[in-house]
Formats: C-alpha cells, structure tokens, sequence
C-alpha cells in the first residue's frame, strides 16, 4: 500500500471515528467551551494535519461538526501505530460495505450503545467466548442460527441471555 493511500485511510477514518462519536455523544453531552466555534488557526499542528481535508471548508461547517471531527481527530492523535492500523483495517471493510450494510451495522451499534453498561458486558463476554470457539464450530452456530426463524431465533437469543445471567449470579465456586 502506497503512503498516499495510507494517509487518505487515515483521513477517512478519522470521518469513521467522527461518525461513531456522534452517535455515541449527544451535543448536550459536550461541555459549554466545546459549543463554541474554533478557528483553523487555533488547532493545533497535529489537528491541522489530520483534518487537513477540511481546512477549506473549516469555517463553513457547524459547531457540533467541528467538534465531532476535533474529537476523532484526538482520538487518532491517541493511538500508537497498532491502533491506529486497526482502524484503517476497520474503514477499508466499512469503505467497502453497501449502503444498507453501513445503515445496518450503524442501527446495532446504537442499539447496542442503548444496552445498560451491564449488558454491553455481557454481550462482550458471550462474543469473546463465541470468538474462542473452534471455527468450525462458530461456522455450524452460525448456520444453525440462519436456519431458524425469527421466532426461534428470539426464544434462543432469550435462552442465552437467562443462562449468562444465571452465570452471572452464581458464586464462582474456584
């Protein structure tokens, strides 16, 4: 991959990033010195830099855009080169994802992002025990889950969800 492609995944990804906190940060969530418009010369270097594709337009665009970009630009600023390549990984599979896809993933993620810190636990710990998983046995889950219907689908997910909160309330015993 070309350094030229390189920084145009990151500047794209820093759009991903901005995207995904604004659907997880309200504007009334962000401070009142956060509402104010910010000059382009005020940015910092690194800021500049990473928003580079939209100093033309800086000026024109709103409060909230300008803080959503400022935060995923922070928030690549933060990564080291790992996380950083993790997420040019993330937005080529997003960049190449339908448009439904795209509206798909974004409804689970709000919805997830809806769940009570408890269940978004808990989700995270049934996905690392599937992800343990032999992957042929993921893949026989995987077809047995596409094959029943939504009915059976909604009395297995409601399975699921009791046994992880019976593990949940159950004393480890080590």
């Amino acid at each position: 991959m070309t350094k030229s492609r390189i920084v145009e995944l990151v500047r794209l990804s820093l759009i991903v990033v901005a995207a995904f906190s604004a659907a997880t940060h309200s504007p009334a969530t962000l401070s009142a010195s956060s509402t104010e418009v910010v000059e382009w010369q005020a940015l910092s270097a690194e800021q500049r830099k990473v928003l580079a594709r939209f100093a033309g337009n800086w000026d024109n665009l709103n409060q909230n855009r300008q803080q959503q970009l400022l935060l995923g630009a922070d928030r690549w600023l933060a990564m080291d080169a790992t996380q950083r390549q993790r997420m040019v990984r993330r937005f080529e599979r997003w960049e190449s994802l339908s448009p439904q896809q795209r509206q798909r993933l974004t409804r689970r993620w709000q919805a997830f992002k809806a769940l009570t810190p408890e269940q978004q636990r808990r989700m995270r710990q049934s996905l690392r025990h599937f992800n343990s998983l032999p992957q042929q046995q993921r893949q026989k889950l995987r077809q047995r889950f596409q094959r029943m219907s939504p009915a059976e689908r909604a009395r297995a997910l409601e399975r699921m969800q009791r046994r992880a909160k019976q593990r949940d309330s159950t004393p480890d015993r080590s």
